[in-house]
């Protein structure tokens, strides 16, 4: 047994010695910190930090549909073709309407067909000028240009051209009296409502005169008197009226 001993304890003395006599170097803050970012830029990409990710690319996030119109036309009937001997008299109206080429082109802008109804060919064509001549007298209140041509899709007939043009008026405006009844519920918040609204009334507060006149009631459930008869070169009281009208 003192000799199992001594061997163990000879053995434990060797383990000792050779524990003691390997060397292991401490590293010092700075090698820490090398090795701290060596390890960083050596991860996969999942792995590394958000800070030192590179920016991943943000996803394509389509806009959403515009919400459907609440405008109503009415229906546009096609007028079908008359036989002059039945039909001999047409018409021809001297205050032409030019509001369906804004329309349209405000749906366009916005990325949108127009609606079919909204389309007006007539006001499309009335919203430009030409260079027709005029007349400078009330009799007749009106000049003709008309123009005959082979019809592009059927050689076989003609087609007449008829422009209209109406005598200009002479002299100055009358004064003008100007009462806008203005809804400012809630529903009139859309830009294409009571937005759109206050743009056209700045441009005509611009186009008034000492001699005109221009009231403002709205209502919201009550009706208010926002601006009592004003005199038209009153414009900076008039346009802060008109900026102060908001939906609610």
């Amino acid at each position: 047994m003192p000799s199992l001993v001594k061997s163990l304890l000879v053995i434990l003395a060797i383990l000792i010695l050779n524990g003691c006599s390997r060397s292991y170097n401490v590293p010092s803050a700075s090698d820490s910190l090398k090795h701290k970012e060596e390890s960083a830029y050596n991860m996969p990409i999942g792995g590394v930090p958000a800070m030192l990710a590179p920016p991943s690319p943000m996803p394509m996030v389509q806009p959403p549909p515009p919400p459907p119109s609440a405008d109503k036309y009415a229906a546009i009937n096609t007028n079908p073709i008359q036989q002059v001997s039945v039909t001999p008299v047409s018409t021809f109206s001297l205050d032409v309407d030019t509001g369906s080429y804004s329309n349209v082109r405000r749906f366009l802008k916005e990325g949108t067909l127009p609606p079919s109804d909204a389309v007006r060919i007539e006001e499309l064509i009335n919203y430009f000028h030409y260079d027709y001549p005029t007349v400078n007298t009330q009799e007749p209140p009106f000049t003709l240009n008309t123009v005959l041509a082979p019809t592009p899709w059927n050689p076989d007939t003609l087609l007449l051209r008829i422009a209209v043009r109406a005598a200009q008026p002479r002299g100055t405006r009358p004064p003008a009296n100007l009462v806008f009844l203005i809804d400012t519920s809630g529903s009139m918040y859309d830009a294409d409502r009571l937005p759109l609204l206050r743009t056209a009334l700045r441009m005509l507060t611009h186009q008034l005169t000492a001699q005109d006149h221009i009231a403002i009631v709205t209502y919201a459930g009550s009706s208010n008197i926002a601006l009592p008869p004003t005199s038209g070169e009153r414009t900076g009281e008039i346009l802060s009226v008109i900026n102060g009208l908001e939906a609610a």
